[in-house]
């Protein structure tokens, strides 16, 4: 027969057939609650007490003449398992609806893991079931395409208005006073009837060859 240590005085009101044992020196308790009949493995001393408050919610007036006791046969063959194997890490403990309690020992630094699992929000945003209209022809397709090419339209307008005033500005930069000058002959020109502005443009090429011919001599004779 195995004993086990008696509880602290804080579990002299608790009604269980409770064993402690140290695992990987972290105190467990193995019991079974005469209230309601539930074993309770791998627990803690607030897990008991929680449980303990549980069954006196639920069992209110009732009263129980049993007594602790410490016995290796109230033990079920998990139990025993692990009072023989002092050093496991983990355990797998039956007895949740449609799931698995992982406990883990918190002296390794590892927590506990009890019930499903929390997914992560990308991963259940991924798994919810598509919205109706998926795979169906969307009512209003045509005036979206509309509205991308109307969009498209006016994004090349910008960038060609863009670049014609970059365009522009540089141009600016290497102009100066004759250009200014040409630009105004060229109004006056486009004012005149098409005869006098014929006969304006040939007296100017006229006085500009004459004058260019000069330049050339001049040059000729000082090489």
């Amino acid at each position: 027969m195995i004993r086990g240590r008696r509880p602290n005085k804080g579990f002299e009101n608790l009604h269980f057939k409770l064993i402690r044992v140290l695992v990987n020196n972290r105190r467990k308790y193995y019991a079974l609650c005469l209230k309601c009949n539930t074993e309770l493995k791998n627990t803690s001393e607030s897990r008991l007490q929680i449980h303990s408050n549980k069954c006196k919610r639920k069992n209110r007036g009732k009263s129980l003449e049993n007594e602790a006791v410490f016995e290796d046969s109230d033990l079920d063959p998990n139990m025993e398992f692990l009072l023989s194997n002092p050093t496991i890490e983990m355990i797998d403990v039956e007895g949740l609806q449609d799931s698995k309690e992982k406990v883990k020992d918190s002296f390794i630094g590892k927590t506990e893991d009890i019930g499903i699992k929390k997914e992560s929000k990308a991963s259940s945003c991924l798994e919810k079931d598509p919205p109706d209209h998926i795979g169906s022809p969307k009512p209003h397709g045509v005036t979206f395409k509309l509205d991308l090419s109307e969009l498209k339209n006016k994004n090349s307008d910008k960038a060609i208005s863009k670049l014609g005033n970059i365009s522009h500005a540089s141009a600016n930069r290497d102009q100066d006073e004759f250009d200014i000058y040409g630009r105004h002959i060229a109004s006056q020109l486009r004012a005149m009837p098409a005869g006098k502005a014929v006969y304006c443009q040939e007296k100017i090429e006229e006085i500009l060859t004459e004058e260019r011919l000069c330049f050339v001599k001049s040059e000729i004779n000082d090489n």
